[in-house]
C-alpha cells in the first residue's frame, strides 16, 4: 500500500514513511494512492450493532496494512496488532467512547469529548504513539521527540 501526497501527485511513500513523516512536502496530507476501501450496504448495515472498537477495528483492517517490525510492508492486516492499538479507547471515560445522544426530534449528536484530554483530537492521536512505535521503523540509537497540540 502506498500514499500519495494531496499537494504532489508524484510523490508517494510507503504507510511507514508517511506515519513518520507526518505532512507531505508542502504542506499536504498523505491518502492512498489506490482506490479507497469498497463497502456494500450490507458491510455498512453489520457495523450497526457492534461496540466502537469493533467497529474500529474492521475500518481500520481494510484502511491500515498495518506493517510491523517483523512484517512486510505489503502484508494483510494484523488484527492482533490493530485491536491493541484500539486499547487505547480503554481510558476514554465511557464505554462506547463516543455515544451518541438524542437532543430532540430527528436531531441527534455525537459526544467527542470523552477521550482523556477532553478533545475530539483524542480519537486519533492516543493511536498515533502505537502506530509510530509498532509500524515505523526507526534507526538505532535514534531518539524521536512527538509534540501534540490541541
Amino acid at each position: 500500500e502506498r500514499y500519495t501526497s494531496t499537494r504532489d501527485p508524484q510523490h508517494t511513500v510507503s504507510l511507514s514513511e508517511a506515519l513518520k513523516n507526518g505532512i507531505a512536502p508542502k504542506g499536504g496530507l498523505y491518502v492512498p494512492s489506490d482506490s479507497l476501501p469498497h463497502w456494500s450496504p450490507g458491510q455498512w448495515k453489520r457495523l450497526l450493532g457492534l461496540p466502537y472498537k469493533e467497529k474500529a477495528l474492521r475500518i481500520l483492517e481494510k484502511w491500515l496494512p498495518i506493517p510491523t517490525k517483523t512484517t512486510q510492508e505489503n502484508s494483510s492486516p494484523n488484527s492482533h496488532h490493530l485491536r491493541t492499538a484500539l486499547d487505547v479507547f480503554n481510558a476514554f471515560s465511557r464505554p462506547d467512547v463516543v455515544p451518541v445522544v438524542h437532543l430532540e426530534g430527528n436531531q441527534f449528536m455525537q459526544e467527542l469529548f470523552w477521550g482523556p484530554t477532553g478533545s475530539f483530537k483524542d480519537l486519533a492521536l492516543q493511536m498515533l504513539p502505537y502506530f509510530l512505535t509498532r509500524a515505523v521503523e526507526w534507526p538505532v540509537g535514534m531518539n524521536y521527540g512527538m509534540v501534540v497540540a490541541t
